[in-house]
């Protein structure tokens, strides 16, 4: 039986503007600019460690495959395949009660393990939202093909 703490692991945020966020359920594929080639996700949908931007939405994704989790300051080269957790403390005692997750990545996934499931809005985009109805529109669509089971591959 899987901990806890995997367990909720499995769900999984990526911020991002309502345009990328389109554009990722469509072609079913998430690019990255990190250095790393890999893809940034959060434990909860309100997290985002992008300075330079503003999320608009944030995506919700359930993980069907390996985690692992390292050391906020663990250099070494992420697996590809494998949700990498990184947490700031409790390492050494992985428990859901004890452990600060600060974020987790993803990069080179292929296979049918990432799928998107939901999405939310950033509050200060809502109000935009509320105002716009070409935007409100293009967010019911994706809203709407969240619904339906797609996996992601993270390249």
């Amino acid at each position: 039986m899987e901990s806890p703490l995997f367990t909720r692991m499995r769900t999984i945020w990526h911020a991002t503007t309502l345009s990328a966020a389109e554009s990722i359920v469509e072609s079913q594929m998430i690019h990255t600019k990190d250095s790393d080639g890999a893809s940034n996700f959060h434990p909860n949908q309100s997290s985002s460690n992008v300075l330079d931007e503003d999320p608009e939405v944030t995506l919700e994704f359930y993980w069907n495959g390996d985690i692992e989790f390292r050391s906020f300051n663990d250099g070494s080269l992420i697996s590809d395949d494998k949700l990498t957790v990184y947490v700031t403390n409790g390492i050494d005692n992985l428990d859901i009660d004890t452990v600060a997750i600060w974020a987790s990545k993803l990069k080179g996934v292929t296979q049918n393990k990432l799928s998107v499931c939901g999405i939310a809005v950033f509050s200060e985009f809502n109000e935009i939202l509320g105002k716009d109805t070409s935007l409100q529109s293009r967010y019911k669509t994706l809203k709407e093909e969240c619904t339906n089971k797609r996996y992601i591959q993270v390249a």
